[in-house]
């Protein structure tokens, strides 16, 4: 096959010239050294059911978490559990132990949510 078959739009001048260079930068073209920050990320601390001393990463403060309990699956369980074997007069106990809720943890300072226990 021929050259000028090849691309046959394209004028034979162009077909014959070799590919050009990228252009070359010269030092006043070129920033000064870059300064890259890298971030540690911070280990997710192991939250229990009791408060406990964690940072918070919202506001940096180091003090004792404030918990609040919410009903979880266990809570419902166990008061249907409860009604099925008869005691429905003792269904709403669940709701009132704290040891079948889950342990929400929040910054005492800006009350950022920090984790949750659940159990």
């Amino acid at each position: 096959m021929e050259k000028s078959n090849m691309y046959p739009n394209v004028p034979e001048q162009l077909q014959e010239m070799p590919p050009t260079a990228p252009p070359t930068y010269d030092a006043s073209q070129t920033s000064g050294p870059t300064t890259v920050i890298l971030q540690q990320p911070i280990p997710a601390a192991a939250f229990g059911p009791r408060p406990q001393i964690a940072v918070c990463p919202n506001c940096g403060e180091r003090n004792l978490t404030e918990v609040k309990y919410e009903n979880s699956n266990k809570t419902h369980l166990a008061c249907l559990i409860l009604c099925l074997v008869g005691l429905w007069c003792c269904c709403c106990i669940p709701y009132c132990v704290d040891s079948l809720k889950n342990a929400n943890h929040y910054c005492q300072k800006c009350h950022n949510f920090l984790g949750v226990y659940n159990k």
